[in-house]
């Protein structure tokens, strides 16, 4: 389970790989590469590789965790 240090020690751009694991055991590779392919994060190629800005990632998990928990 990730927890605050988790995040804070994470780096500023996350492979799908890492991004998968921050945000929990629920999630996977492949979930994460739907969300980049949604515009659900901000994503960039860097030499190569797909890297995904941490800062977008939380602003997510924040959003979804707000939708998932609404009481009317």
């Amino acid at each position: 389970m990730t927890n605050l240090v988790t995040w804070l020690a994470a780096p500023d751009w996350l492979t799908p790989s890492e991004a998968a694991a921050l945000l929990g055991p629920a999630e996977d590779v492949a979930s994460i590469l739907a969300l980049m392919n949604a515009g659900a994060v901000d994503w960039e190629e860097i030499d190569g590789r797909l890297l995904i800005e941490k800062e977008s990632l939380r602003e997510y998990k924040d959003a979804l965790w707000e939708v998932l928990t609404y009481e009317r």
